[in-house]
């Protein structure tokens, strides 16, 4: 008795494990962030700019407050370019789209259906690796600066 009831919890948690990262819960988001998303591109093009200017000023005897400055630029540029590719990916789900085509012509799973999943899976999965990226590569090049 005891056995199952532990299956029970473990498949509970493993379900709400699946839901963190899926496509689906990605364009949840996405949508609700949509309204920034070309704001977060027009900043990430600023910062990235800025930070090219930036480097051309710094030499060997710049002091270590202003290369975590223009680190701390990069990297805030960096992250909002990923953050606005991520809403560009997940604001439509093409397979939602081919799963409405499916419904209303009462046809079976098709390969098109499949193949859009197979995409928005392997987008998901580059994003959940992608998104924190920055920012912990940000503590890494302070940590070694430092």
């Amino acid at each position: 008795m005891r056995a199952r009831g532990y299956f029970k919890t473990f498949s509970r948690y493993t379900y709400l494990m699946k839901l963190y990262f899926s496509p689906h819960t990605f364009h949840t988001i996405a949508k609700h962030i949509a309204n920034f998303r070309w704001r977060l591109l027009l900043w990430s093009a600023a910062l990235l700019s800025f930070f090219v200017i930036i480097q051309t000023q710094i030499t060997s005897s710049t002091p270590d407050l202003l290369i975590l400055v223009s680190l701390l630029i990069l990297f805030s540029g960096l992250q909002a370019l990923v953050i606005g590719a991520f809403i560009f990916f997940f604001l439509h789900l093409p397979s939602k789209n081919q799963a409405r085509k499916e419904v209303n012509t009462n046809k079976q799973a098709s390969y098109w259906l499949k193949f859009y999943q197979t995409i928005e899976w392997c987008e998901a999965t580059l994003f959940f690796v992608l998104l924190p990226l920055p920012c912990l590569t940000f503590v890494y090049a302070v940590y070694v600066v430092l």
